[in-house]
């Protein structure tokens, strides 16, 4: 369908395949593809979003590498002819897109850009970075569902104690990494005792994963 560009028509029968399974990854990425390359730019963003959405709260997993380029595809100054924007309507799309409260969380990619960023930021303003690592030490005999949970749980944590402009990152199935901007040792180490607190808390009430926290201090 796509070699023959009927890409409403693969809409249509992705949209009906999902009405099914909505949690089938493979189905989302074709109606994105259906969307991308059939020049529906708005659409295809705000798709992609839910996608996400939907992906990330049934199986706490970030997109699939097809799935970003996808996304980054539609991003491209040149996609479908899109010619230059003004200013205030850049402004505008970046500031609705940023509704979330606290902590960013994002995937490796993503945050080594923005690590890199920071680094930057960093190194011109003398600020320090913290870079921390929640290691999950044990899974203490929990199933893939209770894993789920508990992964779950534990974003919650760090979405509730960390500050906005903080940034999460899902680095693999056992590690999450944490970059802290603006922020010195002694007031890392408070971060970092908040987070093992109130996880701790949680852990108390139910079955959960056991975790070993660290960090270090970024500086020139």
């Amino acid at each position: 369908m796509f070699e023959n560009e009927l890409y409403e028509e693969a809409r249509r029968i992705c949209e009906e395949a999902l009405a099914h399974d909505p949690y089938e990854e493979q189905f989302h990425l074709r109606l994105l593809q259906s969307l991308v390359m059939g020049g529906n730019k708005r659409e295809a963003k705000a798709y992609y979003e839910q996608a996400c959405s939907i992906l990330y709260e049934e199986y706490g997993i970030s997109p699939s590498q097809e799935m970003l380029r996808l996304y980054q595809q539609i991003e491209q100054p040149g996609f479908k002819g899109n010619g230059p924007v003004d200013l205030a309507n850049i402004q505008f799309e970046v500031e609705t897109r940023d509704t979330m409260e606290g902590a960013y969380f994002c995937d490796p990619s993503v945050f080594m850009c923005v690590y890199s960023l920071e680094r930057r930021r960093g190194k011109r303003s003398g600020v320090p970075l913290v870079l921390g690592s929640l290691n999950i030490d044990s899974f203490n005999g929990l199933n893939e569902k209770q894993t789920r949970e508990s992964l779950s749980v534990l974003k919650e944590v760090l979405a509730n104690t960390l500050r906005r402009g903080d940034v999460v990152c899902e680095w693999n199935e056992s590690q999450f990494v944490i970059l802290l901007t603006n922020v010195r040792g002694s007031d890392a180490e408070k971060v970092f005792r908040r987070i093992a607190s109130r996880y701790m808390n949680r852990k108390a009430k139910g079955k959960l994963l056991d975790l070993k926290m660290c960090y270090r201090l970024i500086k020139d």
